[in-house]
């Protein structure tokens, strides 16, 4: 049986991509965590405890599995401030050093969790776009990418980019999840972010089914992994508030902020991979507002 490595797979969005890809593929897949949180994953997945910053450990995980395929998602930065985070840099060397290991053991197929933080704000909606003033997060994100797709080119190695839109789930989208936190209180709560911006947002469950396509197809590339749907940030904001009843709560003051533009173009999610979400927005605003009255 072929070997599938699995790294960030105890995060939020981890664990629906494991479960999507343990149905689906013909491989045994291993998942690495670090042991701090206590995650279930599927029955046969093995789970290894890892630090992927630490080189001997990491050298360690990819020589005993010697994966054919690592999707490798692990890319810890603090959530306040993770877009100007130094930790930034470190997951991008520490990421071309599993990558090189990775070819070194045999590989032959490895997809990176990318971002759309890889396309800027005002920019980005295809993949053929270029960046341009991008975070520093952005640039490690995309600094990886073009390594990689260097190295994999001249190693034979197929090499896919997984840039990920707004993952719409309680503790990914923080400041949604706060609002409606807020409103279970009965407090108010200010959106900082500019009311007229407009995000791209996709459910979990979609997110891990398009990846398990992506990778069953073992495409090359880079593909968009979101929904393809505008969603103004006033609006979201305003459907919360609705479904808890308390738009009185709610109110905005963005500053000196500009709006931003971020929304996928999924033509080859769409048409070359044949994946289309499911999930409704409905849905995905529900879960968080159940999730926040608990």
């Amino acid at each position: 049986m072929r070997n599938m490595l699995i790294t960030g797979a105890s995060g939020l969005f981890g664990v629906p991509i494991v479960r999507e890809l343990h149905g689906r593929v013909n491989y045994d897949i291993c998942v690495v965590t670090t042991g701090r949180g206590d995650v279930e994953f599927p029955e046969g997945v093995s789970v290894v405890t890892a630090n992927l910053l630490v080189r001997d450990q990491a050298i360690r995980l990819i020589e005993e599995i010697q994966p054919e395929i690592m999707l490798h998602m692990a890319w810890k930065v603090p959530e306040l401030g993770f877009l100007t985070s130094k930790s930034n840099l470190v997951w991008l060397e520490d990421s071309l050093f599993i990558l090189r290991k990775f070819i070194d053991s045999g590989g032959k197929y490895f997809a990176f969790g990318g971002s759309n933080a890889e396309y800027g704000h005002f920019s980005g909606h295809s993949e053929n776009d270029t960046a341009e003033n991008i975070s520093l997060y952005g640039q490690c994100k995309n600094s990886f990418h073009k390594t990689a797709t260097s190295l994999c080119s001249s190693h034979g190695i197929d090499y896919v980019n997984l840039r990920f839109f707004n993952i719409l789930v309680r503790g990914t989208m923080k400041h949604i999840s706060d609002a409606a936190a807020a409103f279970s209180a009965g407090k108010k709560f200010t959106c900082t972010h500019h009311p007229y911006s407009i995000f791209d947002y996709i459910s979990p469950d979609d997110a891990a089914k398009a990846v398990c396509e992506v990778i069953l197809r073992q495409y090359t590339g880079v593909v968009n992994i979101g929904s393809g749907i505008p969603r103004m940030m006033g609006d979201v904001f305003k459907t919360v508030a609705k479904k808890m009843n308390s738009e009185h709560l709610l109110s905005f003051d963005y500053g000196t902020q500009r709006s931003e533009i971020q929304v996928a173009d999924t033509n080859i999610l769409n048409n070359t991979i044949g994946f289309h979400c499911t999930s409704s927005f409905d849905d995905m605003i529900d879960a968080i507002v159940l999730a926040a009255s608990r």
